[in-house]
């Protein structure tokens, strides 16, 4: 399963349902030398370079329910929906 948020693909995704926590990175997942909030209280990470690697969503669920769908805003500045969560919801909920 993989997301789409802008111009971003995260092909390494890990859901805590429990938790309501989604780990997604762009490439194999490692450490973040950096990570910074965002105003929908999710995380951007960055690797040592200083490249976006990837996005820690907290609470998604929580804000599909109130907003429509997940929302995040990018290194950009951009506001983006994160395309997919929906899917997995439904992926995770067959188990």
């Amino acid at each position: 399963m993989s997301l789409r948020a802008g111009p971003y693909t995260f092909n390494h995704v890990t859901y805590d349902g429990p938790s309501d926590v989604l780990y997604a990175a762009i490439a194999s997942p490692g450490a973040a030398a950096e990570r910074r909030p965002t105003p929908e209280a999710h995380v951007l990470r960055f690797d040592s370079r200083g490249r976006f690697a990837g996005i820690i969503l907290v609470s998604p669920r929580e804000q599909l329910e109130r907003e429509g769908g997940v929302f995040i805003s990018l290194p950009d500045g951009s506001r983006a929906r994160v395309q997919g969560f929906d899917r997995l919801l439904g992926d995770t909920n067959e188990y």
